[in-house]
């Protein structure tokens, strides 16, 4: 190899580290990992179940809090048959009825089917920096709520974070390899 062509091999991959591409792989990578622990899996920042639904307590749902496919407003038993009225997960909390907290924590739009996880797309600063953040005061009171009663759900779990460190170090391997 030549001076030219090692000089040429340093200068691609100083562009490649300088680049969103390798942050971008990484937060896209953890952030959707915990969006379906969060909304198909039903599972804390721990990694273990959210918690149970209420089989007992008996509950009045507001139409315009019921999907709207489902227009399932009115008197319960309890919020466990609610869930089971519209057909939907009731082994395990599963906090996803409407959407609206999926999609702003995965920074998407907001998705048409309620059974589909959200585009994940994080917000980029710059090419070293991504935020994931909840936009709408609704969704940070629901999430401020729900972590009172269960615990935490939001944070990312031991295992997503090393999860996160290893792409970033693969990824920074590979860069440097070229």
């Amino acid at each position: 190899m030549t001076v030219a062509d090692y000089q040429n091999v340093l200068r691609n991959q100083i562009k490649t580290l300088k680049s969103d591409k390798i942050m971008q792989l990484a937060v896209y990578s953890v952030n959707q990992r915990r969006i379906k622990r969060i909304f198909e899996d039903g599972k804390n920042s721990q990694g273990i179940k959210i918690g149970n639904y209420n089989d007992t307590t008996p509950v009045t749902i507001n139409q315009e809090d019921a999907p709207k496919k489902i227009k399932l407003g009115g008197k319960y038993r309890s919020y466990k048959a609610f869930r089971e009225a519209m057909g939907r997960e009731t082994g395990f909390v599963n906090i996803r009825l409407n959407n609206r907290l999926q999609s702003d924590l995965a920074n998407a739009t907001l998705s048409k089917a309620t059974t589909n996880l959200a585009d994940n797309k994080p917000i980029k600063v710059d090419n070293h920096k991504f935020i994931v953040t909840l936009k709408n005061q609704e969704n940070i009171d629901k999430v401020q709520f729900l972590e009172k009663k269960y615990g935490k759900i939001i944070d990312l779990t031991k295992g997503e974070i090393s999860f996160y460190q290893n792409i970033l170090e693969k990824e920074f391997r590979l860069a440097l390899a070229k």
